[in-house]
């Protein structure tokens, strides 16, 4: 564009044609007006960004970018607005919401989905900055607006449905039968009413008869406990046994949320963490939390302190000739990882052991 202008500008003074002085003056004032436009165009825009609530490797979730035009008279227009995010690295474009206009004291909301291969993986996505880009009105020149916007969110490893029971496999068999229980026991007897209990376990017709509320209690039920244990160190990390180790995760995972569906209470125990058994959609979530966040390693670690761990049957999840350093005394049974492969939406065991 400028060598358009000092072209035509050349030629209008060596030929004295107005014409060409008319096509000098409009190219100079359109150039003119982009340099005065196009820094305006992003002044008082106020940028932000919403994560969804829970990111699963490999599924496809909506990362919304707001934008927010604050200027009384004048909106914004032509944006595009780049998100950056990064993990142990350089940040990187993870997604991008074209914006064609804001109005005036206006928003507008805009959403990118996480099909990036950041958002493939679990573990922790670092976000760093939201850049606003514009190249209105002529798109001679680009001005960009960096938003500093620090987040992270964990990516949960997924879940597969299993294909068939585990209670074979793990020799669970004999408790199902315990698990599948009602949710109170048989009936232990009847006491006074306490303030605060649910009204759904008084018992009306002792009340009656005794003139006060009456409760009925049940015997406490006892649910079978399980800890998965992931051994977390090698003696040798090499790419192969990194994606061996990846797939294991998968597989705890979807044993965890089996087994608690199921009726168990599961707990997960690594060379460096130990989360309690427990049951329940929040422990599912729990447990997912602890295995986005664990790695692999060559240095051994001491065990973490497992309180009542002989009260609750270990298997431990292998996934290569290193089995972890739980006593053998501890160990119920042990699960090859790589024996379940993945097929569609399930988890299939392929290979007999």
């Amino acid at each position: 564009m400028l060598l358009l202008i000092l072209v035509v500008g050349y030629g209008a003074i060596n030929s004295g044609t107005n014409l060409v002085y008319y096509l000098f003056s409009f190219l100079a004032s359109a150039f003119l007006a982009h340099g005065i436009v196009s820094p305006r165009n992003l002044d008082h825009l106020q940028v932000r960004r919403r994560l969804p609530r829970r990111v699963v490797a490999g599924s496809c979730e909506q990362i919304f970018i707001e934008i927010e035009n604050r200027r009384r008279w004048w909106g914004a227009h032509s944006l595009l607005a780049e998100d950056y995010a990064s993990r142990q690295g350089s940040p990187q474009v993870v997604g991008s919401c074209p914006v064609l206009h804001v109005p005036a004291r206006g928003n507008k909301v805009s959403a990118y989905p996480t099909l990036h291969p950041l958002f493939k993986r679990r573990g922790v996505v670092t976000f760093h900055e939201v850049v606003v880009r514009s190249r209105f009105p002529f798109g001679f020149i680009e001005r960009s607006l960096h938003v500093p916007a620090p987040a992270d969110v964990l990516v949960l490893p997924p879940i597969f449905q299993i294909s068939e029971p585990l209670f074979t496999l793990l020799g669970l068999d004999g408790d199902l039968a315990a698990v599948r229980r009602g949710g109170s026991g048989d009936l232990y007897g009847l006491r006074e009413y306490v303030q605060g209990e649910p009204a759904k376990r008084i018992h009306w017709r002792t009340t009656a008869r005794a003139q006060k509320l009456m409760v009925t209690e049940f015997e406490h039920e006892e649910r079978q406990r399980v800890i998965l244990y992931l051994p977390t160190t090698a003696r040798h990390v090499s790419d192969e046994l990194l994606n061996d180790f990846e797939h294991a995760v998968i597989v705890a995972a979807s044993f965890s949320a089996y087994l608690i569906k199921t009726g168990y209470d599961v707990g997960l125990l690594t060379d460096s963490s130990f989360v309690e058994p427990a049951g329940g959609e929040q422990h599912v979530e729990r447990l997912l939390r602890a295995l986005a966040l664990v790695e692999i390693g060559t240095e051994s670690s001491r065990l973490p302190t497992m309180p009542h761990i002989r009260d609750c049957r270990v298997f431990v999840l292998t996934y290569s000739n290193d089995e972890g350093h739980l006593p053998s005394d501890l160990v119920a049974a042990k699960v090859d990882a790589r024996d379940w492969q993945i097929r569609g939406t399930d988890l299939i065991r392929s290979v007999s052991s």
